[in-house]
């Protein structure tokens, strides 16, 4: 009996450890990481048209320490003069460059150059009509050159006549149409036939301040424009 028992127990034994031995594996679980994704956002600047000009050059006002002035009332007149870029009050419409006029600021006042940047380049050179200011006169009633009120003793001289009618209708009192034109032609009394100017820009150098810039001695005033500069 007591055989037969231990002959039972060391089945019994042996079968539990065929259970255990043939038991499934664990599971081993597996993890896996999504690649990470960076998404660059490309940030485009959209062209502003306020921004579209330079300041004048040799301005006697620095644009970027008045910059808090851009906003003011009382110097927006000036700071459109003279930092339009700075303070975003570049010409809205139509006042653009037609050619890449970077590195051409000094032929602005040029005498020789003058009338062909102010086509060019009239944004880089400040010869856009400006943003106005009090006075009457319709929305299209502006100065276009930014030299008019320093040369505001010609509006009367009919020899500037039709120059200062279309680029200073402001400054002159050109609005509206009526062109006040009570002078009796270029020619007056009498100062002889020997005065006259030896170039067809006299008018126009004459308006932008030849005739009183210091560079040139009046020996070459006279010989270039002795009519236009009256030193006859």
């Amino acid at each position: 009996m007591e055989k037969t028992t231990l002959i039972f127990l060391i089945i019994a034994l042996a079968l539990l450890d065929h259970v255990s031995t043939d038991a499934p594996a664990e599971e081993k679980t597996t993890t896996t990481t999504a690649p990470i994704t960076t998404t660059t956002e490309i940030t485009t600047t959209t062209y502003n048209p306020a921004y579209a000009c330079e300041n004048k050059p040799g301005s006697p006002v620095d644009c970027e320490a008045n910059k808090a002035k851009c906003t003011l009332e009382q110097w927006k007149r000036v700071m459109t003069e003279f930092c339009p870029k700075t303070c975003g009050l570049c010409a809205p419409s139509g006042c653009l460059d037609k050619t890449d006029c970077s590195g051409m600021q000094a032929l602005c006042r040029d005498f020789e150059w003058v009338q062909f940047m102010r086509d060019q380049c009239p944004a880089t050179c400040g010869f856009c009509g400006g943003a106005g200011g009090g006075g009457s006169g319709g929305a299209g009633c502006t100065d276009v050159s930014s030299s008019c009120a320093r040369n505001a003793r010609f509006c009367n001289d009919p020899r500037f006549s039709d120059f200062l009618g279309k680029n200073c209708a402001r400054t002159c009192n050109r609005c509206g149409g009526s062109g006040g034109g009570g002078g009796t032609g270029p020619g007056g009394g009498g100062g002889g036939t020997s005065c006259v100017d030896s170039s067809n820009k006299c008018v126009t150098w004459g308006f932008n301040g030849f005739c009183s810039n210091t560079f040139y001695d009046e020996a070459y005033k006279r010989r270039m424009c002795a009519r236009t500069c009256s030193l006859c």
